[in-house]
């Protein structure tokens, strides 16, 4: 959430979020920071609403992203959030089409923050890992606006560099010991 309140308080960003701004969490059912995220959106001027796979007291409107989204969806996001979210998804094939196929055209952003080197974790179940080359690959049709690492515990923020995973390596008895590494991004649809 740190990394998307920075870029959404640059002067730069301003221009994108200048006129309606509907915004979509996904994932929303997967963790309580969900609400931090909606409060955060809020104070931005947002119109929030909430997808998961499953409809529970946190979700709007369920949307299995292995599936096309509800036709309601289609081209109507301007901001379009995904914490943690990707590496839950089993089949990956046409996801990044159907999230793409949300966002507004040539005005649409994608926020991600997924995992490179991340610890197992189930919601369902856990099934990727991420690097820029790989987000790359999968969203295309979009341009990149901004892209950061971050640690954990700490949520340390480094700037992206491709080897950094190497650089903050450890070495403990003869074994090199990778950190912990989400990736963040914000990405204009085209």
């Amino acid at each position: 959430m740190l990394f998307l309140k920075a870029c959404l308080e640059e002067v730069k960003f301003n221009r994108l979020f200048s006129s309606s701004k509907n915004a979509l969490i996904a994932g929303a059912g997967l963790e309580g920071s969900s609400t931090q995220m909606i409060k955060m959106l809020s104070s931005k001027g947002f119109k929030i609403s909430t997808t998961d796979i499953a409809l529970n007291k946190q979700v709007d409107i369920a949307w299995d992203l292995q599936c096309p989204p509800p036709s309601t969806l289609i081209n109507s996001v301007d901001l379009l959030v995904m914490c943690s979210v990707l590496e839950h998804v089993k089949d990956l094939s046409n996801t990044h089409d159907y999230i793409l196929s949300v966002l507004k055209q040539g005005s649409g952003i994608l926020y991600t923050s997924v995992p490179w080197i991340w610890k197992y974790h189930r919601y369902d179940d856990d099934y990727h890992r991420f690097h820029a080359s790989t987000m790359k690959v999968m969203f295309r049709s979009t341009k990149i606006l901004a892209r950061m690492w971050s640690t954990s515990p700490n949520n340390k923020f480094f700037e992206y560099e491709e080897s950094l995973d190497f650089k903050l390596s450890k070495l403990i008895d003869g074994i090199v010991y990778l950190p912990s590494l989400m990736l963040h991004e914000l990405r204009l649809r085209i």
